[in-house]
């Protein structure tokens, strides 16, 4: 974070970006969306760099942009006050404001299937759930914190329960058990967790794989194939 080329922009500089859109833009106002952009390349005052993710707010001239599009962003630069619960991503370090417009003769990144299922589920489960219960039903399901109100988040955060907020690895490890509950309603002890391993693994790819959710996995993995060859709970037995 500290050797990002971010750090030393202030509030109030011209930046330029060009990025993949990582999920579905999310309202911030005023007619402009909240866009969170991947793999982008920023350029300010002579300088370019690459990023692997970067925050924007910004007035969208193309509507139906998609996740995988590729998007430029222009306008000033807003530089987010050092704090907050450590690590902070670079993403964190300010925000870019302006305008945003798709970039003309660039394909789509449409290689990661796992954009666009998680576009898809996004825009079913804000389909089918109430308009005030939508953005919570993205952040425990699919990990989509972006539509979320900040006032929601300072509660849930006061009430010490801004965990649920993010997959972690207790999300992981509930899905775990559920799912290697009701396979063993059809499977054999030897199948069932192979099985709930593959679908599990398939849930956090969807939801972008992150560091929590990564770690459960592999404990859970380990888990598995300590199940698989016998061996025992405890050193010794």
């Amino acid at each position: 974070r500290r050797s990002a080329c971010t750090a030393g922009l202030m509030t109030g500089d011209s930046v330029e970006v060009v990025g993949e859109l990582a999920a579905r833009g999310a309202a911030a106002g005023r007619g402009r969306l909240r866009l969170r952009l991947r793999r982008a390349t920023l350029r300010s005052d002579g300088r370019r760099c690459h990023l692997p993710t970067l925050l924007a707010r910004a007035s969208v001239d193309r509507p139906g942009l998609a996740p995988g599009d590729h998007v430029r962003v222009t306008g000033e630069w807003m530089r987010f006050e050092a704090g907050g619960a450590w690590p902070i991503g670079v993403e964190r370090r300010g925000l870019l404001s302006g305008a945003a417009s798709g970039v003309d003769g660039a394909a789509p990144s449409r290689g990661l299937l796992s954009l666009e299922l998680r576009s898809r589920a996004a825009r079913r489960l804000a389909a089918r759930l109430p308009a005030d219960v939508a953005p919570t039903g993205l952040a425990l399901l699919l990990a989509e914190r972006d539509e979320l109100d900040p006032d929601l988040r300072r509660r849930f955060a006061e009430a010490g329960l801004a965990h649920l907020l993010a997959i972690s690895g207790m999300h992981v490890g509930l899905l775990a058990a559920g799912a290697s509950w009701l396979l063993g309603l059809r499977l054999g002890p030897r199948r069932r967790l192979p099985v709930a391993l593959a679908l599990v693994t398939a849930y956090v790819a969807l939801i972008g794989a992150p560091p929590a959710a990564r770690r459960a996995l592999v404990v859970l993995a380990g888990y598995t194939w300590a199940r698989l060859r016998g061996w025992p709970a405890r050193p010794g037995e």
